[in-house]
C-alpha cells in the first residue's frame, strides 16, 4: 500500500494539556511525523497508568450512572452498540468470530454474541471486566498474548489511544486477523474543529489515558505494508459529547446549550473539510500475500 500523501499544515495543537478528570498533572504533546500524529509525554510507568482512571466520571466503565449526564450517555450507549453492530453484521463469513479490544463493561460484545458471532473481548480495567464476565462472556485480560485462533473482525472502539506500545500493537493487530479479515478502529482527530476550538481543554486530549493522538493521515501511515485502508467515516455523536466534557473544562454555564451549537459546528466544519471530531476507519488483511520472487 503506498503512503498516504499528507498535506502541509499550520499547527493547530496545544504544547501541553492539563489531565482535567483526575490528576490536574501538565502532560505535552509531541508531534510525530512519520504517522502524524501527537504523542502524550511523560507516558505514565504501568504501575501508574492504571490510577488515571480510577474516576467516578469514567462512564465507559461502568454499567450504570444516576447522575443526568450519565442517563444521557448510556442511553445513546446503546443506540451507539446497535451502530457498531451494523458495521459487522455483513462480514465474518461461516466462522464470525470477533475480537473486541477494550470490550470496556461487554455491551458491544454481549450483543454481537446474541446476533450469532463468536465474539471475545478483551479489557484490562479489573472493574469493567468484572461485569463483563458476570455477562457470560469470553474476556481477557490482556491481547498481547492472543494467538489463535485468527479473527475474521476486530474491532477497537476508542481504545488505540490508550496503547502504550503503538507499533507493536499495529504489527500484532494484523497477525490476529485472517486473510481478507477486517479491522476497524474508531478514535478522535486533533485536527477536528472542536479540537482546535477547546485548544487545551479539548475532551479527547483526555491525557493521560490518551496517549496517542491520530489524524486521518496516520492510518494509511501506520498500515501502510500491511492492510488496506477502505473506508474513513465520522461519528456524529462524538462533537457533542467531548463538546459538553469541554465545556465543563473551561468552566462555562449553560454547558448543554453551548454543546449543542459547538457540536452541530464540528459536524458542518467536518462536512465541508472531512476533518471530523472522530472518525471510524475500516481496514482489510489481502486475502493472497504475495510471493518473494
Amino acid at each position: 500500500m503506498a503512503v498516504v500523501p499528507r498535506e502541509t499544515f499550520q499547527k493547530t495543537w496545544p504544547d501541553t494539556v492539563s489531565d482535567h478528570m483526575v490528576s490536574q498533572e501538565v502532560f505535552q504533546l509531541r508531534y510525530e511525523a512519520r504517522w502524524d500524529l501527537l504523542r502524550t509525554e511523560p507516558v505514565p510507568t504501568p504501575d501508574r497508568l492504571s490510577s488515571y482512571y480510577q474516576s467516578g466520571e469514567y462512564l465507559s466503565h461502568k454499567d450504570e450512572d444516576t447522575s443526568l449526564f450519565g442517563r444521557v450517555y448510556m442511553m445513546l450507549r446503546k443506540w451507539s452498540i446497535k451502530q457498531k453492530y451494523k458495521r459487522i453484521s455483513a462480514l465474518g463469513g461461516s466462522s464470525k468470530r470477533l475480537l473486541d479490544i477494550g470490550c470496556g463493561t461487554g455491551d458491544f460484545l454481549y450483543f454481537a454474541n446474541r446476533s450469532g458471532w463468536n465474539a471475545t473481548g478483551v479489557e484490562p480495567d479489573s472493574g469493567a471486566r468484572s461485569l463483563a464476565l458476570d455477562k457470560s462472556l469470553d474476556v481477557r485480560s490482556q491481547w498481547a498474548d492472543l494467538d489463535e485462533p485468527k479473527y475474521d473482525v476486530i474491532t477497537m472502539w476508542h481504545v488505540l489511544e490508550h496503547i502504550p506500545e503503538l507499533e507493536a500493537c499495529c504489527k500484532k493487530l494484523v497477525d490476529l486477523l485472517k486473510p481478507g479479515g477486517t479491522l476497524i478502529i474508531a478514535v478522535p482527530n486533533y485536527r477536528s474543529w472542536d479540537a482546535v476550538h477547546y485548544g487545551p481543554h479539548w475532551a479527547a486530549y483526555d491525557v493521560p489515558r490518551h496517549l496517542w493522538h491520530f489524524s486521518k493521515n496516520s492510518f494509511g501511515l501506520l498500515f501502510q505494508d500491511s492492510l488496506s485502508l477502505d473506508d474513513n467515516s465520522p461519528m456524529y455523536l462524538d462533537p457533542f459529547y467531548v463538546a459538553l466534557l469541554s465545556e465543563r473544562y473551561r468552566g462555562n454555564r449553560m454547558i448543554w446549550v453551548r454543546a449543542v451549537i459547538s457540536g452541530l459546528r464540528s459536524i458542518i466544519f467536518g462536512w465541508r473539510k472531512g476533518e471530523h471530531s472522530s472518525h471510524i476507519y475500516t481496514l482489510t488483511k489481502p486475502k493472497m500475500q504475495n510471493k518473494p520472487l
